[in-house]
């Protein structure tokens, strides 16, 4: 689950998501699709962040935020169509 200060959209997603973390540490980012295989992995430098997905095929995939100290971790939910 995100903490409050954090959002990802839109939501349902066509070709990107945006983040916004109120953060400025670094962050990273892992896209998991249902069965378990990474997608995607980026490194979120900025507050505002936006994740071109168009090469991601249409379904659920669960992000999971990790922080650079790799001391919290966050997942977060998320629908490509």
């Amino acid at each position: 689950v995100l903490l409050p200060e954090w959002d990802v959209f839109p939501n349902p997603a066509i070709d990107y998501i945006q983040i916004m973390k109120p953060d400025p540490n670094l962050w990273k980012m892992e896209m998991y699709n249902l069965n378990g295989q990474k997608q995607l992995e980026r490194t979120l430098w900025h507050e505002k962040e936006q994740i071109q997905l168009e090469l991601i095929p249409k379904g659920v995939y669960i992000l999971r935020f990790i922080s650079q100290q790799e001391d919290i971790s966050m997942t977060h939910k998320i629908v490509l169509k």
